[in-house]
């Protein structure tokens, strides 16, 4: 597949709605006819799938192959920021790296924005509070400023934080990196007994009681840790280019 096929893949699945798919030959049998209700509603679950995933793999060939210098936001034409948000182990950075990388934006790890006592503490086994957060909240919002452009790595537990990362920025999307206690206990011993990061797994039972899931008013898309991490990207791309909702 070309870029310009995949452009007008695009461009031809924004003009159907998902239960018209016979309009798309590849997947749909025009002459096709439901002998009974159940039949016909699998009949359309099943093309509704299939519209998703074709839908998906254009995306994603287009996050692959164009880079920020030939089109810097045609896969994100409402969204200026990107934060991927959730506690300790469930995958931010490598998601935001990852996404970076695909829509050609600057990638900003929130855990290098700690200030020095920050770190300690939390190395010491002692969770943050609001007052130690606030002037690293501040600085990663100054961050964000900087660039027209950018995907940022912060756990942004609570909706206060995520109100002071959002400040002047209102065409941001937050992405909520969600998985079990269990799953991502596993993943932060481990990460731990390698020594690849300063926090304790004995904290995460303190992130999880922290975490304020993200309400219907905020701008969110959730990704399950449980899936690859191509798969999430696809995910948060396909849902960067639904059409804009008027409010």
């Amino acid at each position: 597949m070309s870029k310009s096929d995949a452009v007008n893949l695009i461009n031809q699945l924004y003009c159907f709605k998902q239960y018209k798919l016979t309009h798309l030959p590849s997947i749909a049998n025009h002459n096709e006819q439901p002998t009974n209700n159940k039949q016909h509603n699998a009949s359309v679950k099943t093309k509704n799938q299939q519209y998703k995933a074709l839908r998906r793999r254009a995306l994603w060939f287009l996050a692959q192959q164009m880079s920020q210098q030939e089109h810097p936001n045609i896969l994100a034409p409402h969204t200026t920021h990107i934060i991927i948000m959730g506690v300790s182990g469930c995958g931010k950075s490598t998601l935001a790296r990852a996404l970076a990388n695909a829509l050609g934006w600057p990638m900003i790890e929130g855990d290098e924005y700690h200030p020095a006592a920050n770190i300690a503490k939390m190395a010491a086994g002692a969770p943050l509070n609001d007052l130690d957060r606030a002037p690293w909240l501040a600085q990663l919002n100054i961050e964000l400023k900087k660039h027209p452009h950018a995907v940022l790595s912060c756990s942004a537990l609570k909706a206060d934080y995520r109100n002071r990362l959002l400040t002047d920025l209102p065409n941001t999307l937050m992405v909520h990196a969600h998985g079990s206690f269990d799953a991502l206990l596993a993943r932060t011993q481990a990460r731990q007994a390698s020594g690849h990061h300063f926090m304790p797994a004995a904290l995460l039972k303190s992130q999880f009681d922290a975490l304020e899931l993200p309400s219907s008013a905020e701008r969110c898309v959730t990704v399950s840790c449980d899936n690859d991490t191509a798969v999430q990207v696809s995910h948060v791309i396909s849902y960067l280019n639904r059409p804009k909702r008027n409010t």
